[in-house]
């Protein structure tokens, strides 16, 4: 299954996570149409499973290396060798081992699950999109599979069909952790997008006991809740995830804006608009540049009346120290606050960071 590798995330992951966060690559393999063992080196090819099963990633990506240079007709060497190589956050040369094992095992399932994977870590999308579908073709019952999907109709801002691939996820692996932080993403993802549309239909100064902004509320309220128990049912599943501080706090602030009227408007209220002096710009951490990740991270955060950067929510996230690094920048952002009616105020913003490699 998928679990962390190292993260962020994503994560929240998150990443997500995706929905990101940083987890391991474990395929259950069982059902698998693979190629033939090695018949020069039995010993060797089921040795080299065995290490990877047993937690010796670095033994076993030597010794599935070896096998595969023997006999480079191994799809199920090589679909192993693809979950090493990114365990180890060697992320493209799992990926061209996933490549390989499905050219000679075109319905070799679970290793189109693992390459859909790894294009989804380093942001190609579209073809993570082909191949997590070519998975469920193969066996329905995929919710790796699923949840790969999920990440990218994320990404995608396809709100209601990331939630129809998570739900399933979850259905199909009530255990499966990821799936509950990127399940708090896409709720996270449905409320911004909400707030956003609702703020553009309010005019400054509307009754805030109104029945359509009570309605918006309550909305919102709703919204939040069910994002803040998928991340609580995530921090349970995997009390020691990377990052786990990151995505506790994420679950304090989930609480905090359930009552996020108090005192904090949205910018279409503000009589003046805040002004930003400066912005950093996050770090790219070299485990996430190493590894090929690409993508962009979305908070949303309170600019306060007295100039600081509080309750910052994760409304999509990328592995690998990232979520982490934007959230301090976020943090370091330099402004003069919104006006109203001659007052300082406080309100919400959306940030986003892009990570690009050249």
């Amino acid at each position: 299954m998928l679990n962390h590798l190292t993260q962020k995330t994503l994560v929240v992951s998150c990443l997500l996570t995706r929905l990101a966060v940083i987890f391991t690559l474990t395929l259950a393999a069982s059902g698998v149409v693979a190629a033939q063992q090695s018949d020069s080196g039995p010993d060797d090819h089921a040795r080299g499973i065995q290490l990877y099963k047993d937690g010796n990633t670095k033994a076993a990506i030597d010794v599935l290396n070896s096998v595969v240079k023997h006999d480079k007709s191994d799809a199920y060497a090589w679909y192993y060798l693809g979950l090493a190589l990114t365990r180890d956050n060697q992320i493209s040369k799992g990926r061209k081992a996933f490549e390989t094992a499905t050219t000679l095992v075109p319905n070799f399932g679970p290793a189109h699950a693992g390459l859909a994977y790894t294009l989804m870590l380093t942001g190609r999308d579209d073809d993570a999109d082909r191949e997590a579908a070519r998975a469920i073709e193969l066996n329905d019952k995929d919710y790796e599979a699923h949840y790969i999907l999920g990440v990218v109709r994320l990404n995608q801002r396809r709100l209601e069909e990331a939630q129809n691939r998570v739900e399933t996820a979850i259905k199909l692996k009530p255990s499966f952790a990821m799936a509950y932080l990127l399940k708090s993403e896409v709720y996270l993802a449905i409320y911004a997008n909400g707030a956003t549309l609702h703020s553009k239909t309010i005019t400054v100064g509307a009754n805030p006991n109104s029945e359509e902004r009570k309605q918006a509320r309550e909305r919102a309220r709703s919204l939040l809740k069910e994002a803040a128990d998928a991340l609580e049912k995530y921090l349970t599943l995997d009390p020691k995830a990377d990052d786990v501080d990151t995505w506790r706090q994420q679950l304090e602030t989930l609480r905090v804006y359930t009552g996020e009227q108090g005192g904090v408007i949205n910018p279409s209220q503000a009589t003046t608009r805040l002004r930003i002096l400066s912005k950093p710009e996050p770090v790219y951490t070299s485990k996430a540049r190493s590894a090929g990740i690409t993508g962009t991270i979305v908070l949303r955060a309170v600019f306060t009346a007295d100039g600081s950067v509080e309750h910052i929510l994760v409304l999509r996230s990328l592995p690998f120290g990232l979520t982490n690094a934007a959230i301090e920048a976020a943090r370091r952002i330099k402004f003069v606050p919104g006006m109203k009616d001659g007052k300082p105020i406080s309100m919400f913003m959306q940030l986003e960071y892009s990570f690009t490699l050249f």
